[in-house]
């Protein structure tokens, strides 16, 4: 348990709640080192900018090059299995 939470729990019995009721109120309370910052938001944001920029160019390089390879040696096996000679 944090010290915030800690706090909590303590504060609840003090008032007279049930310690089943106690242990789940101070559960519930997020803890803030599983919290996003501003900053951890905005460096994800540029991660993923960077990402998509990795990706268009995946994208582009599949589709302008690959893509066209493929479809010719698909053409070429077609013509060999079906236009022998």
């Amino acid at each position: 348990m944090s010290i915030l939470v800690a706090e909590v729990y303590e504060a609840l019995v003090e008032a007279g709640a049930s310690e089943q009721k106690d242990k789940a109120a101070a559960a519930a309370i997020p803890l803030g080192d599983n919290l996003a910052t501003k900053k951890d938001i905005a460096d994800l944001r540029l991660d993923m900018a960077g990402m998509r920029k990795d990706i268009d160019f995946l994208k582009l390089f599949v589709f302008r090059f690959l893509l066209p390879v493929q479809l010719l040696i698909v053409g070429l096996a077609v013509k060999a299995a079906f236009f022998p000679g």
